[in-house]
């Protein structure tokens, strides 16, 4: 039995395949706003990235998100590429 290491795998033109591959987009919900926005109000108002550790105590809040996600948010709504939601 000769088996290529090298050999490819056949590309699957199932799109549902893609995204378990590549993790799945989760929207946040109106609850995880409420609770970000809370939580780095002062930072997000001052404009300056969290210190790691605050970015930790917010993983007890904010269940079911990594601390790349948390991050990500708080530097895209810092640098205006996301728009924070208010709270109604």
């Amino acid at each position: 039995m000769d088996t290529d290491v090298n050999q490819e795998l056949p590309e699957s033109d199932d799109p549902c395949m893609a995204t378990a591959r590549k993790g799945m987009k989760r929207k946040w919900t109106s609850e995880e706003n409420i609770s970000f926005m809370d939580f780095f109000r002062d930072e997000i108002r001052t404009k300056k990235m969290p210190a790691g550790s605050k970015i930790m105590q917010s993983l007890k809040i904010l269940t079911g998100r990594t601390v790349a996600q948390i991050r990500t948010r708080v530097h895209n709504i810092i640098r205006d590429k996301q728009k924070a939601k208010k709270k109604c």
